[in-house]
């Protein structure tokens, strides 16, 4: 249940989907791999390796200054209220600082555990001239240390105590994720401390990343995808808008101190921070490290604003015959401003949405058509812009193309008529499943929380979704519909097609 929403499933990145990562998540390249959630990136691949790692593999020798752990905090914080959560059926904390911990006790969790110190609001709660810089920040502190260590004794005590610490910022969040063992709660909670109090840039590691990122970058702009997605971007948003990648110029003058103001302000200004966790415990064992090395976390002060994402509609094509490859890649989008918050009703009905428009558009294109690349029908929800898309987004042969647009325009026409209550159960039960499996998978529960915790989305209806989904009728449903495609969105047609052969 996240916030890029697909009704069916493709391994491979819709380019819309593919710009957006690029502009939220400070990613430098779309071949970065996504961890738990399509919409956040948190490090690429061998930093992942290395993570999963430290929860599993075998001790490691340390230093005797490693064996220390980390410096205790001198003073602790009191937890203000605590017990079960009628609303929610969750055991929740009140800290004195504010922080708000919310805990789910899951027996399929069995020795781990999964602890998630989050707030709502991502990158674009920075101020433009920090977005180059944040475009560093996450694998910048993954190899920066931490307190007296240096990345690598770091890593190395992580692994002894089998524990795995990482920070992840999402389109709509900003997290640091901590995953330990039940006999590691000191180590978990006292590098997540740290973490959120005391993490630092290594100048010497942040040249290095940001000559990595610099190059991978330069490599980047210059390919024809690149330059489709800057299109894409520049036709919906302006020249200038807060989803643009950086440019190598700008990159280029970051600084580390500049990377140094973007983790002050993700987590160390005041906001409505909330913990997360997810263990087969007993709530009390978690009271004395939660006076030990939450509830003492201060703030600095400050007042958040999310810069504003303007969503032009003067152009409706964009085509650009740049393609290396022997195939034709099709979008259609159609993106609105949200008129109010999003509710619990719109995230349920985005997934039953796309899920009945992909079916229908599967059945017109009767499966002749983009075998080896299924087409993705999605929605990006409007949290993190309040601009809500709903898009398709096809690769087919190029002399395919007229019959893809042709089975998009009839499944388009088709939908302003509605639903039928088939469709709807289909759908429906389509999730029911989807959810089934998620909701007995620990590491799940921990991001779903997350997500629907900072974002305000009823709890109740994720844990009793039979019961939420049989309020959501046709008329509901092709309502919600309506306001993704109706006469205040706007429809983008654009395609990245074949190269023109030369004619030397």
């Amino acid at each position: 249940m996240l916030n890029n929403i697909q009704g069916k499933k493709n391994t491979r990145l819709p380019v819309f989907i593919s710009f957006l990562l690029l502009s939220l998540c400070g990613c430098s390249s779309p071949e970065l791999p996504i961890t738990e959630n399509k919409e956040g990136v948190s490090a690429t691949e061998s930093q992942q390796s290395i993570a999963e790692k430290n929860v599993s593999s075998d001790s490691l020798h340390l230093t005797d200054e490693a064996i220390q752990g980390f410096p205790e905090p001198q003073t602790k914080g009191q937890i203000i209220s605590s017990g079960p959560d009628e609303k929610t059926g969750l055991y929740k904390w009140t800290l004195e600082n504010g922080v708000d911990v919310w805990f789910k006790r899951m027996p399929e969790a069995k020795k781990k555990v999964y602890i998630r110190y989050t707030a709502k609001g991502g990158n674009l709660l920075l101020p433009p001239e920090l977005k180059p810089a944040f475009d560093f920040t996450i694998e910048t502190f993954m190899r920066s240390g931490l307190a007296h260590f240096d990345a690598v004794q770091l890593n190395n005590y992580l692994t002894e105590k089998k524990t795995f610490l990482r920070p992840e910022i999402y389109s709509n969040q900003r997290t640091l994720a901590v995953t330990t063992n039940q006999d590691n709660l000191l180590t978990a909670f006292s590098s997540l401390h740290q973490a959120a109090t005391t993490a630092k840039v290594d100048p010497s590691q942040f040249k290095a990343i940001r000559h990595n990122i610099i190059n991978q970058r330069q490599s980047y702009l210059t390919t024809p995808f690149s330059r489709y997605v800057q299109a894409l971007n520049t036709t919906l948003y302006g020249e200038s808008n807060p989803l643009q990648l950086a440019t190598v110029e700008q990159l280029k003058n970051a600084t580390a101190d500049q990377v140094d103001q973007v983790y002050q302000l993700s987590f160390r200004q005041q906001d409505s921070f909330k913990l997360i966790i997810v263990a087969d415990m007993q709530p009390e064992v978690f009271e004395p490290y939660l006076q030990q090395y939450i509830a003492n976390i201060s703030y600095n002060p400050g007042v958040k604003s999310r810069q504003k994402v303007e969503l032009l509609t003067d152009q409706s094509h964009v085509v650009l015959k740049a393609n290396d490859q022997p195939t034709t890649v099709s979008d259609v989008l159609f993106s609105s401003v949200a008129s109010a918050r999003m509710t619990t009703e719109h995230l349920f009905s985005y997934h039953l949405i796309s899920k009945m428009l992909a079916k229908r558009l599967s059945n017109r294109l009767n499966g002749k058509i983009c075998q080896d690349t299924p087409p993705t029908v999605g929605i990006v929800t409007p949290e993190a812009t309040n601009v809500a898309t709903l898009y398709f987004n096809i690769t087919t042969a190029p002399e395919d193309k007229p019959k893809v647009d042709s089975a998009i325009n009839d499944v388009l026409s088709e939908s302003e008529k509605g639903f039928t209550e088939e469709e709807l159960n289909i759908a429906k039960a389509q999730l029911l499943t989807e959810l089934d499996k998620e909701v007995n998978n620990p590491k799940s529960q921990a991001f779903v929380l997350m997500y629907y915790l900072a974002s305000g989305y009823d709890v109740n209806a994720y844990y009793h979704p039979k019961a939420f989904l049989h309020r959501l009728t046709t008329e509901k449903v092709h309502k919600i519909y309506t306001e993704l495609t109706g006469k205040h969105a706007h429809r983008l047609d654009a395609s990245l097609t074949p190269k023109e052969k030369s004619l030397n």
